[in-house]
């Protein structure tokens, strides 16, 4: 006598052979989701850098020389920044669970050279496996310098 339909041991098998299938496809989904963040976060990170250096090179080559060093520090965006708006609305979906900072270094490591180092630090919990990027620019004068960009990756 012919029965139609499946027994259990075979839907019980072709539950597994999905389970089994299934799971490298999820794991490139979620690798893939990940990255994109990841991406996102850094491109932010660096607009960011960016905005904080054209803010302290707007002060001009004396007004950094002569008060150098110093260093400034701030959380999120730039208050009263311009043209902050698009990034404001980035920055609400990114706020979730990481905080973005950024601190701009001025110092003098010659005479007559001025460093300002823009350097913005993110991650999930603070010190846990940050995330930098950095944006250097040395000052011989107001129209003679070179700019440096760079990740540092996690800091431990």
């Amino acid at each position: 006598m012919k029965r139609a339909g499946a027994t259990l041991i075979e839907v019980l098998v072709a539950a597994l052979v999905l389970a089994v299938a299934a799971v490298p496809l999820l794991t490139t989904i979620q690798t893939g989701s990940r990255e994109a963040s990841e991406s996102e976060a850094v491109m932010f990170a660096e607009s960011l850098a960016t905005r904080a250096m054209e803010r302290a090179l707007a002060r001009g080559f004396r007004d950094l020389t002569k008060n150098a060093p110093s260093v400034e520090k701030s959380e999120g965006l730039p208050e009263h920044a311009e043209g902050t708006a698009g990034l404001a609305a980035y920055e609400a979906r990114l706020r979730g669970p990481l905080s973005f900072r950024t601190e701009v270094r001025v110092s003098r490591p010659g005479n007559g050279l001025v460093a300002v180092e823009s350097v913005v630090t993110w991650g999930k919990v603070r010190g846990a496996g940050d995330h930098r990027l950095a944006v250097a620019r040395f000052l011989a004068q107001d129209d003679l310098s070179l700019e440096l960009r760079y990740s540092t990756g996690e800091s431990h």
